[in-house]
Formats: C-alpha cells, sequence, structure tokens
C-alpha cells in the first residue's frame, strides 16, 4: 500500500513536470497535441533517408512513425549517426557495429 502511494507521487509529479515544459500553443512541443502534416512530412521523409541508408535502422524508425511516435529531432540524429558509420566504412576505418546497420 506504501508503494502505491509512491508511485501515484512520481506520476503526479511527472504530470506536473511535463505540463510545465509543455507550450500548449505549440503543437511540436506538446506531446499530447497532434502534429502538423508538413511536420509528419518531413519525419517520414527523414525516415525514409535512413531506410535507404540501412535497411534494419529505418525500418525502426517507420515502425515508430507509424506507432504515432514520431519525431524529427530523433530522426535526424539517427540519420547523422547512420550517415557517419556509412561514411566511416566507405573510407575504409573497420568498426564492429557497422555490421548491425546492414
Amino acid at each position: 500500500h506504501a508503494r502505491l502511494g509512491r508511485d501515484a507521487t512520481q506520476s503526479l509529479h511527472h504530470r506536473v513536470l511535463r505540463a510545465a515544459l509543455c507550450d500548449h500553443n505549440d503543437p511540436l512541443t506538446c506531446a499530447s497535441s497532434p502534429k502538423p502534416l508538413t511536420y509528419r512530412a518531413t519525419t517520414y521523409a527523414v525516415n525514409l533517408s535512413v531506410l535507404a541508408l540501412s535497411l534494419p535502422v529505418g525500418a525502426s524508425m517507420m515502425a515508430m512513425s507509424l506507432m504515432g511516435r514520431e519525431d524529427l529531432g530523433v530522426g535526424g540524429r539517427v540519420l547523422a549517426v547512420t550517415g557517419t558509420f556509412l561514411g566511416l566504412n566507405s573510407a575504409g576505418y573497420p568498426n564492429p557495429f557497422l555490421t548491425l546497420l546492414g
């Protein structure tokens, strides 16, 4: 019973923190509001770019987007890291993590 009280307090704390950080007038910063079509299209374009570079990584990014968890920041970072690893591989630098990229 004491654990339930602590979890409820943490949940309340997280809701208060989320409400403080969320600008309810800006749909891009508020997770509960629907994203504009241009934002979603851009996110899908970045994810398709990742998919063209690396099938396993791009497929996981597209799966996240299809589940409604699209985020342009995450897609951009994944694109940068994937491109960096593939560029290093093309330059001849051996890296054991490159086998994971396909």
